[in-house]
């Protein structure tokens, strides 16, 4: 009995120990496999997109309009239309001709402040401006001087084609009757004419008007006639100093000297 016990009690263990090393390598087994293909997905799978999104965005938008309504009312019961009132760059260009003409007044320069109340008398400036501006307007144009430059030749023949200098500054290059607006005061007129210049101080007064300046020229005198050049003659006279028979006068100086000191060796 003793002899025939030990193999089974032996062969339990071997078993036992059999299946548990089984058991083992398929757990192991299994493991490396969920292992192998978590990483096979891993890498299968792309890197997450940080970039931005630039593509146009198609939903629907749901949010509330809070913008103001600015399409023009056309029901019956609307307001008329308001005229469209002028930029603040046209109003600030207004008022500033408004002030340089009223300057330009006092210092006596009505040229100048016509130029400024033409300006703002103009529809685009306010009302109040623009009705000041239009009534000193035509106080300015009655005070500002003119003038109407003639000049005549000796022949007393008007001279067209002629040029006007007017304090220093070239005003025409030619003179066609019309009046020429200027400052009050002392002024300074030019005209040259084929060579020929003429200058004229003046005054002018306010509300001197289409004042006729006549600048006359003088006869020019006549350039004198060439001389004609001296041309050679056959007949001409021989050098000075010489005889017609061709001996030279200190010749016969020196033989009257001789016959004369012969006649006082003789004499004596």
């Amino acid at each position: 009995m003793t002899t025939t016990m030990h193999p089974l009690r032996s062969s339990q263990p071997l078993a036992t120990a059999a299946t548990v090393g089984t058991g083992a390598r398929a757990l192991v087994w299994w493991l490396l496999l969920g292992a192998s293909l978590w990483a096979g997905q891993a890498q299968a799978q792309p890197p997450p997109d940080t970039s931005p999104d630039t593509s146009p965005d198609t939903s629907p938008d749901t949010s509330p309009d809070t913008s103001p309504d600015t399409s023009p009312d056309t029901s019956p019961d609307a307001p008329a239309a308001t005229p469209p009132q002028p930029a603040p760059t046209e109003q600030t260009q207004c008022i500033q001709s408004f002030d340089a003409a009223q300057q330009h007044r006092l210092e006596g320069r009505v040229l100048a402040a016509r130029k400024e109340l033409v300006m703002c008398a103009q529809q685009r400036c306010p009302q109040l401006v623009r009705a000041k501006c239009a009534t000193w307007l035509e106080e300015v144009r009655a005070a500002v001087p003119s003038v109407v430059v003639a000049a005549i030749d000796a022949a007393g023949r008007d001279i067209v084609q002629a040029k006007l200098i007017i304090d220093g500054r070239p005003q025409a290059s030619r003179l066609d009757g019309t009046a020429i607006d200027l400052e009050p005061g002392a002024h300074t007129l030019e005209i040259d004419y084929r060579g020929q210049h003429i200058k004229r101080e003046m005054l002018l007064r306010e509300g001197e008007q289409r004042r006729r300046i006549e600048m006359r020229f003088a006869a020019q005198k006549p350039k004198p006639a060439p001389q004609p050049a001296p041309t050679d003659s056959k007949h001409s006279a021989g050098p000075p100093n010489e005889t017609s028979a061709g001996v030279s006068m200190p010749a016969l100086v020196w033989l009257g000297f001789g016959a004369g000191a012969l006649g006082l060796v003789v004499g004596g």
